[in-house]
């Protein structure tokens, strides 16, 4: 029996900004490269990505 979250990754974090400055890094690849990874993020639903965490 496969749970109904089955593929789903959720992390719940405390930011200290404004929500359009956390938005704009979670959405914007090269905002978000310079935070976390770079990669072909997007915010549209549905969307698959990658990130480039290095080798």
């Amino acid at each position: 029996m496969t749970p109904s979250n089955a593929g789903r990754v959720q992390v719940d974090r405390h930011v200290r900004h404004e929500a359009s400055r956390v938005w704009k890094a979670l959405t914007d690849p090269s905002v978000h490269a310079e935070w976390w990874a770079a990669g072909n993020i997007s915010p549209l639903s549905g969307h698959r990505f990658d990130l480039d965490m290095g080798s």
